[in-house]
């Protein structure tokens, strides 16, 4: 509350909380003078949409799932250090017959989704992408293109 004076900062030591907003938004409800508000009802209520949202979007991913295909290549030639100049790099990496990726300091592994998409799956955040491999000229594989938000389009990431 700049005009005030004062401010609140609230932390909390796991990422995936609502508990600092919570409370945040609850004080400035009881300094300001106002009607409390179900701060916590609210947030439950956004989880539960997000969660019903992102069942929709797995489910609609299975749904479009092309049977009896294959990769054009084998795993190996999807492995290597991809790079995009807005979103940095990523890696994939051959690992006990499967592919891996790493992205930032998240790490998915990905299954055959079909053709030469994958389906991407980070265990941490319970989060599944799709990750679509494209050749160059001389076959080779040379972009990896990654839904990395879910109202962008895919992100193209090209083979180092």
């Amino acid at each position: 509350m700049p005009n005030a004076g004062w401010g609140i900062v609230a932390l909390g030591n796991n990422n995936s909380t609502n508990l600092p907003s919570i409370v945040a938004y609850n004080l400035y409800d009881r300094l300001l003078g106002l009607d409390e508000i179900p701060w916590s009802e609210r947030f439950f209520q956004k989880f539960m949409a997000e969660k019903a949202q992102e069942q929709a979007e797995k489910d609609a991913l299975a749904a479009g799932k092309k049977p009896g295909t294959q990769p054009s290549h084998p795993l190996a030639a999807y492995a290597g250090r991809y790079t995009n100049a807005g979103y940095g790099d990523v890696t994939l990496e051959l690992r006990d017959d499967g592919l891996y990726m790493l992205y930032n300091t998240l790490g998915w592994s990905l299954a055959h989704h079909h053709f030469d998409t994958f389906t991407a799956y980070n265990q941490l955040f319970d989060d599944t992408r799709l990750v679509t491999f494209s050749a160059g000229p001389d076959g080779a594989i040379s972009q990896a293109a990654i839904k990395l938000e879910p109202n962008m389009a895919e992100i193209e990431f090209a083979k180092c």
